[in-house]
Protein backbone atom coordinates (compact mmCIF):
# COMPACT_ATOMS: atom_id res chain seq x y z
CA UNK A 1 0.00 0.00 0.00
CA UNK A 2 1.09 3.53 -0.58
CA UNK A 3 2.40 5.14 2.60
CA UNK A 4 1.98 8.85 3.03
CA UNK A 5 3.75 11.21 5.39
CA UNK A 6 1.33 11.62 8.29
CA UNK A 7 2.67 14.87 9.61
CA UNK A 8 5.17 17.60 9.07
CA UNK A 9 5.56 19.44 12.37
CA UNK A 10 6.66 23.07 12.09
CA UNK A 11 6.63 26.12 14.27
CA UNK A 12 6.67 29.67 13.12
CA UNK A 13 6.97 33.26 14.32
CA UNK A 14 8.91 32.74 17.55
CA UNK A 15 10.33 29.22 17.45
CA UNK A 16 11.98 26.82 15.01
CA UNK A 17 12.59 23.16 15.77
CA UNK A 18 16.27 22.31 15.57
CA UNK A 19 16.26 18.65 16.47
CA UNK A 20 15.06 16.00 18.85
CA UNK A 21 16.35 14.42 22.01
CA UNK A 22 16.05 10.64 22.06
CA UNK A 23 14.77 9.37 25.40
CA UNK A 24 14.06 5.64 25.66
CA UNK A 25 11.90 4.92 22.56
CA UNK A 26 10.21 8.27 21.97
CA UNK A 27 11.45 11.59 20.65
CA UNK A 28 10.87 15.00 22.22
CA UNK A 29 10.85 18.27 20.28
CA UNK A 30 13.50 20.82 21.28
CA UNK A 31 14.12 24.47 20.47
CA UNK A 32 17.24 25.93 18.85
CA UNK A 33 18.64 26.50 22.35
CA UNK A 34 18.07 22.87 23.29
CA UNK A 35 15.05 23.35 25.59
CA UNK A 36 12.48 20.59 25.53
CA UNK A 37 9.17 21.95 24.27
CA UNK A 38 6.13 21.45 26.48
CA UNK A 39 3.04 23.17 27.79
CA UNK A 40 3.32 25.02 31.12
CA UNK A 41 -0.18 23.82 32.00
CA UNK A 42 -1.52 20.31 32.43
CA UNK A 43 -4.80 21.00 30.57
CA UNK A 44 -5.16 22.32 27.01
CA UNK A 45 -8.42 23.18 25.27
CA UNK A 46 -9.12 22.82 21.56
CA UNK A 47 -11.65 24.34 19.19
CA UNK A 48 -12.84 22.00 16.45
CA UNK A 49 -13.91 22.95 12.93
CA UNK A 50 -15.24 19.85 11.13
CA UNK A 51 -16.18 21.69 7.93
CA UNK A 52 -14.79 19.72 4.99
CA UNK A 53 -14.25 16.59 7.08
CA UNK A 54 -16.10 13.28 6.76
CA UNK A 55 -19.19 12.43 8.80
CA UNK A 56 -18.22 11.47 12.33
CA UNK A 57 -15.18 13.77 12.48
CA UNK A 58 -16.21 15.41 15.75
CA UNK A 59 -16.43 12.06 17.52
CA UNK A 60 -13.13 10.91 15.98
CA UNK A 61 -11.32 14.07 17.15
CA UNK A 62 -12.66 14.00 20.70
CA UNK A 63 -11.88 10.27 20.93
CA UNK A 64 -8.30 11.07 19.93
CA UNK A 65 -8.17 13.68 22.73
CA UNK A 66 -9.43 11.10 25.21
CA UNK A 67 -6.79 8.58 24.15
CA UNK A 68 -4.01 10.84 25.46
CA UNK A 69 -6.03 12.24 28.36
CA UNK A 70 -6.79 8.76 29.73
CA UNK A 71 -3.13 7.86 30.26
CA UNK A 72 -3.21 7.29 34.01
CA UNK A 73 0.52 7.87 34.52
CA UNK A 74 0.28 11.43 33.15
CA UNK A 75 -1.41 14.52 34.54
CA UNK A 76 -2.04 16.00 31.07
CA UNK A 77 -5.55 16.42 29.66
CA UNK A 78 -6.95 17.60 26.32
CA UNK A 79 -10.48 18.99 26.36
CA UNK A 80 -13.05 20.24 23.84
CA UNK A 81 -13.62 23.99 24.05
CA UNK A 82 -16.24 24.44 21.34
CA UNK A 83 -17.03 24.47 17.64
CA UNK A 84 -15.18 26.92 15.43
CA UNK A 85 -16.65 28.19 12.18
CA UNK A 86 -13.78 30.51 11.30
CA UNK A 87 -10.96 29.37 9.01
CA UNK A 88 -7.67 29.68 10.89
CA UNK A 89 -4.66 31.46 9.41
CA UNK A 90 -1.88 28.88 9.83
CA UNK A 91 0.81 31.56 9.82
CA UNK A 92 -0.69 33.65 12.59
CA UNK A 93 -1.10 32.87 16.27
CA UNK A 94 -4.57 33.82 17.53
CA UNK A 95 -4.46 32.35 21.04
CA UNK A 96 -6.76 29.43 20.12
CA UNK A 97 -5.81 25.80 19.61
CA UNK A 98 -7.77 24.53 16.60
CA UNK A 99 -8.31 21.28 14.69
CA UNK A 100 -9.39 22.00 11.12
CA UNK A 101 -9.82 20.37 7.69
CA UNK A 102 -8.36 22.09 4.60
CA UNK A 103 -6.26 21.60 1.50
CA UNK A 104 -2.59 21.74 2.44
CA UNK A 105 -1.38 22.33 -1.13
CA UNK A 106 -1.50 26.16 -0.78
CA UNK A 107 0.72 25.83 2.30
CA UNK A 108 3.29 23.76 0.40
CA UNK A 109 2.49 20.48 2.16
CA UNK A 110 0.58 18.66 -0.56
CA UNK A 111 2.41 15.39 0.29
CA UNK A 112 1.34 15.51 3.93
CA UNK A 113 -1.88 14.12 5.37
CA UNK A 114 -1.66 16.42 8.36
CA UNK A 115 0.38 19.25 9.77
CA UNK A 116 0.75 20.79 13.22
CA UNK A 117 1.80 24.40 13.68
CA UNK A 118 3.41 24.90 17.09
CA UNK A 119 4.20 28.22 18.72
CA UNK A 120 6.62 28.28 21.64
CA UNK A 121 9.26 30.45 23.29
CA UNK A 122 12.71 29.58 21.98
CA UNK A 123 14.31 30.62 25.29
CA UNK A 124 12.24 28.26 27.47
CA UNK A 125 10.46 25.76 25.22
CA UNK A 126 7.07 26.73 26.64
CA UNK A 127 4.33 26.00 24.09
CA UNK A 128 1.72 28.74 23.74
CA UNK A 129 -0.46 27.44 20.91
CA UNK A 130 -0.81 24.54 18.47
CA UNK A 131 -3.08 24.23 15.45
CA UNK A 132 -3.77 20.96 13.60
CA UNK A 133 -4.74 20.83 9.92
CA UNK A 134 -5.91 17.67 8.14
CA UNK A 135 -5.49 17.48 4.37
CA UNK A 136 -8.78 17.26 2.44
CA UNK A 137 -6.90 16.53 -0.79
CA UNK A 138 -6.76 12.88 0.34
CA UNK A 139 -9.68 10.51 1.01
CA UNK A 140 -10.52 10.60 4.72
CA UNK A 141 -12.95 8.51 6.72
CA UNK A 142 -14.09 7.75 10.25
CA UNK A 143 -15.63 4.31 9.55
CA UNK A 144 -12.43 2.28 9.03
CA UNK A 145 -12.85 2.31 5.26
CA UNK A 146 -9.99 0.41 3.55
CA UNK A 147 -9.90 3.02 0.79
CA UNK A 148 -9.36 6.13 2.97
CA UNK A 149 -7.14 7.43 5.75
CA UNK A 150 -8.56 7.14 9.25
CA UNK A 151 -9.21 10.54 10.85
CA UNK A 152 -9.01 9.29 14.43
CA UNK A 153 -5.61 7.68 13.82
CA UNK A 154 -4.34 10.83 12.13
CA UNK A 155 -5.52 13.16 14.88
CA UNK A 156 -4.25 10.91 17.67
CA UNK A 157 -0.83 11.19 16.03
CA UNK A 158 -1.19 14.95 15.64
CA UNK A 159 -2.16 15.43 19.29
CA UNK A 160 1.08 13.62 20.12
CA UNK A 161 2.89 16.45 18.34
CA UNK A 162 0.86 18.96 20.32
CA UNK A 163 2.33 17.43 23.49
CA UNK A 164 5.35 17.83 21.90
CA UNK A 165 6.39 14.31 20.86
CA UNK A 166 8.18 14.04 17.54
CA UNK A 167 7.97 11.55 14.66
CA UNK A 168 9.64 8.15 14.85
CA UNK A 169 11.27 6.82 11.67
CA UNK A 170 12.77 3.43 12.55
CA UNK A 171 10.83 0.49 11.11
CA UNK A 172 10.91 -1.07 14.57
CA UNK A 173 8.66 1.78 15.70
CA UNK A 174 5.98 1.16 13.06
CA UNK A 175 3.38 -0.05 15.58
CA UNK A 176 3.55 3.18 17.59
CA UNK A 177 1.18 6.13 17.30
CA UNK A 178 4.11 8.51 16.75
CA UNK A 179 5.49 6.52 13.78
CA UNK A 180 5.71 8.91 10.86
CA UNK A 181 3.64 7.04 8.24
CA UNK A 182 0.12 5.68 7.83
CA UNK A 183 -1.66 3.54 5.23
CA UNK A 184 -5.22 3.67 3.95
CA UNK A 185 -7.49 1.71 6.26
CA UNK A 186 -4.92 1.69 9.08
CA UNK A 187 -6.41 2.27 12.54
CA UNK A 188 -3.68 1.09 14.93
CA UNK A 189 -2.63 4.66 15.73
CA UNK A 190 -5.93 5.06 17.58
CA UNK A 191 -4.33 3.04 20.41
CA UNK A 192 -1.13 4.12 22.17
CA UNK A 193 1.93 1.91 22.33
CA UNK A 194 3.72 1.71 25.68
CA UNK A 195 6.45 3.98 24.29
CA UNK A 196 3.83 6.60 23.37
CA UNK A 197 2.57 6.35 26.95
CA UNK A 198 6.12 6.69 28.23
CA UNK A 199 6.51 9.85 26.13
CA UNK A 200 3.54 11.74 27.57
CA UNK A 201 4.46 10.49 31.05
CA UNK A 202 8.02 11.80 30.63
CA UNK A 203 6.81 15.27 29.59
CA UNK A 204 3.81 15.50 31.93
CA UNK A 205 4.26 13.00 34.76
CA UNK A 206 1.37 12.16 37.02
CA UNK A 207 1.34 13.44 40.58
CA UNK A 208 1.91 10.77 43.22
CA UNK A 209 -0.54 10.77 46.12
CA UNK A 210 0.07 13.69 48.49
CA UNK A 211 2.95 15.03 46.38
CA UNK A 212 3.12 18.45 44.72
CA UNK A 213 4.78 18.09 41.31
CA UNK A 214 7.65 20.51 40.72
CA UNK A 215 6.63 23.22 38.25
CA UNK A 216 7.21 22.61 34.53
CA UNK A 217 6.17 26.10 33.43
CA UNK A 218 5.53 29.56 34.82
CA UNK A 219 2.28 29.32 36.77
CA UNK A 220 0.63 32.15 38.72
CA UNK A 221 -2.35 31.93 41.10
CA UNK A 222 -4.25 34.59 43.04
CA UNK A 223 -6.60 34.02 45.96
CA UNK A 224 -8.34 36.32 48.49
CA UNK A 225 -6.94 36.39 52.04
CA UNK A 226 -7.53 33.31 54.19
CA UNK A 227 -6.84 32.92 57.89
CA UNK A 228 -5.30 29.47 57.49
CA UNK A 229 -3.50 27.99 54.49
CA UNK A 230 -5.04 25.32 52.28
CA UNK A 231 -2.74 22.50 51.25
CA UNK A 232 -3.27 20.69 47.96
CA UNK A 233 -1.26 18.61 45.49
CA UNK A 234 -3.02 20.66 42.80
CA UNK A 235 -1.24 24.05 42.74
CA UNK A 236 -4.35 25.77 41.36
CA UNK A 237 -6.30 24.68 44.45
CA UNK A 238 -3.59 25.43 47.02
CA UNK A 239 -3.65 28.57 49.18
CA UNK A 240 -0.27 28.16 50.84
CA UNK A 241 -0.12 31.40 52.85
CA UNK A 242 -2.65 32.14 55.56
CA UNK A 243 -2.60 35.57 57.24
CA UNK A 244 -4.45 35.00 60.51
CA UNK A 245 -7.47 36.86 61.83
CA UNK A 246 -6.83 39.94 59.66
CA UNK A 247 -8.32 37.88 56.82
CA UNK A 248 -11.82 38.32 58.31
CA UNK A 249 -11.47 41.71 60.01
CA UNK A 250 -9.49 40.68 63.10
CA UNK A 251 -6.65 42.50 64.75
CA UNK A 252 -3.68 40.17 64.23
CA UNK A 253 -1.46 39.19 61.34
CA UNK A 254 -0.12 35.64 61.70
CA UNK A 255 1.71 34.34 58.62
CA UNK A 256 1.19 30.58 58.28
CA UNK A 257 2.81 28.82 55.32
CA UNK A 258 1.85 25.24 54.47
CA UNK A 259 2.68 23.16 51.39
CA UNK A 260 2.47 19.48 50.52
CA UNK A 261 5.60 17.42 49.98
CA UNK A 262 7.27 18.19 46.65
CA UNK A 263 8.17 15.63 44.00
CA UNK A 264 11.78 16.86 44.19
CA UNK A 265 14.03 19.47 45.85
CA UNK A 266 12.72 23.04 45.68
CA UNK A 267 13.52 26.61 46.72
CA UNK A 268 10.81 28.73 48.39
CA UNK A 269 10.79 32.54 48.30
CA UNK A 270 8.44 34.74 50.32
CA UNK A 271 8.11 38.39 49.31
CA UNK A 272 5.78 41.33 49.89
CA UNK A 273 5.27 44.93 48.88
CA UNK A 274 3.05 47.75 50.06
CA UNK A 275 0.57 49.10 47.52
CA UNK A 276 1.64 52.60 48.54
CA UNK A 277 5.24 51.84 47.51
CA UNK A 278 5.18 49.21 44.74
CA UNK A 279 8.72 50.06 43.57
CA UNK A 280 10.25 48.17 46.52
CA UNK A 281 9.81 44.46 47.22
CA UNK A 282 10.94 42.78 50.43
CA UNK A 283 12.30 39.22 50.38
CA UNK A 284 12.06 36.95 53.44
CA UNK A 285 15.47 35.49 54.38
CA UNK A 286 16.14 32.23 56.26
CA UNK A 287 16.88 34.22 59.47
CA UNK A 288 13.37 35.78 59.15
CA UNK A 289 14.67 39.24 58.34
CA UNK A 290 13.89 40.98 55.05
CA UNK A 291 16.08 42.24 52.23
CA UNK A 292 14.82 44.99 49.91
CA UNK A 293 14.95 44.89 46.11
CA UNK A 294 13.66 47.17 43.41
CA UNK A 295 10.60 45.66 41.74
CA UNK A 296 12.34 45.87 38.38
CA UNK A 297 15.08 43.57 39.69
CA UNK A 298 12.48 40.94 40.51
CA UNK A 299 10.75 41.32 37.14
CA UNK A 300 14.11 40.92 35.41
CA UNK A 301 14.90 37.87 37.53
CA UNK A 302 11.70 36.12 36.48
CA UNK A 303 12.39 37.01 32.84
CA UNK A 304 15.95 35.64 32.89
CA UNK A 305 15.42 32.74 35.28
CA UNK A 306 18.21 33.96 37.58
CA UNK A 307 17.64 35.32 41.13
CA UNK A 308 18.77 38.92 41.75
CA UNK A 309 22.30 39.29 43.07
CA UNK A 310 22.30 38.61 46.80
CA UNK A 311 18.77 37.19 46.92
CA UNK A 312 18.37 34.06 49.01
CA UNK A 313 15.27 31.87 49.33
CA UNK A 314 13.46 31.49 52.65
CA UNK A 315 13.83 27.72 52.20
CA UNK A 316 16.57 26.19 50.04
CA UNK A 317 16.76 22.66 48.64
CA UNK A 318 13.77 21.34 50.58
CA UNK A 319 11.30 18.61 49.69
CA UNK A 320 8.66 19.46 52.29
CA UNK A 321 6.09 19.17 53.56
CA UNK A 322 6.06 22.72 54.95
CA UNK A 323 3.92 23.86 57.89
CA UNK A 324 5.42 26.89 59.66
CA UNK A 325 4.58 30.24 61.29
CA UNK A 326 7.60 32.35 60.25
CA UNK A 327 6.68 35.69 61.86
CA UNK A 328 4.50 34.93 64.87
CA UNK A 329 1.22 36.61 65.87
CA UNK A 330 1.67 40.34 65.17
CA UNK A 331 -0.92 42.94 66.32
CA UNK A 332 -2.02 45.20 63.48
CA UNK A 333 -1.45 48.20 65.75
CA UNK A 334 2.29 47.63 65.32
CA UNK A 335 2.16 47.49 61.49
CA UNK A 336 1.99 50.57 59.22
CA UNK A 337 -1.38 51.03 57.51
CA UNK A 338 -1.81 49.88 53.93
CA UNK A 339 -2.46 46.95 51.63
CA UNK A 340 0.21 44.26 51.85
CA UNK A 341 0.61 42.10 48.75
CA UNK A 342 2.13 38.72 49.59
CA UNK A 343 3.79 36.31 47.15
CA UNK A 344 5.05 32.79 47.65
CA UNK A 345 7.33 31.45 44.92
CA UNK A 346 8.28 27.76 44.59
CA UNK A 347 10.97 26.85 42.06
CA UNK A 348 13.28 23.95 41.26
CA UNK A 349 16.54 24.46 43.13
CA UNK A 350 18.73 27.27 41.78
CA UNK A 351 16.55 28.54 38.93
CA UNK A 352 13.55 30.78 38.31
CA UNK A 353 12.88 29.44 34.80
CA UNK A 354 9.85 27.51 36.06
CA UNK A 355 7.77 28.25 39.12
CA UNK A 356 4.54 28.34 41.06
CA UNK A 357 3.74 31.90 42.15
CA UNK A 358 0.88 32.38 44.61
CA UNK A 359 -0.42 35.86 45.45
CA UNK A 360 -2.71 37.05 48.24
CA UNK A 361 -2.98 40.15 50.39
CA UNK A 362 -4.19 41.67 53.65
CA UNK A 363 -5.20 45.17 54.68
CA UNK A 364 -4.14 47.11 57.76
CA UNK A 365 -6.64 49.96 58.36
Amino acid sequence: MKRTNLLFCISVIIMFIQGVTTVFAFDVCTTLLGYEMKWSTSSVKYWVNTAGGPTGSYSAITSAMDTWTNVDTSIFAFSYEGTSYITTNPNQSDGKNVVEFRSLAPLGFDQSLGISYIWSYVSTGEITETDIFLNTDYPLSTDMSPNAFDVQSMVTHEFGHSLCLDDLYNTGDSEKTMYWGISKGETKKRTLDQDDINGITYLYPGIPTDTLLLPIGQNSYFYPPVADPVKSINPAMAKPAGVGSVAFGGYFFNLHIALEQFSGPADIYGVYYLSSNPQIIFNLKPDLTFQAFFTQEIVQALATGQPPAGAVPWKHNVTGPIDEFPLGNIPLSSIPSGTYNLYLLVTPVGTLNTYYLWNTYFVVP
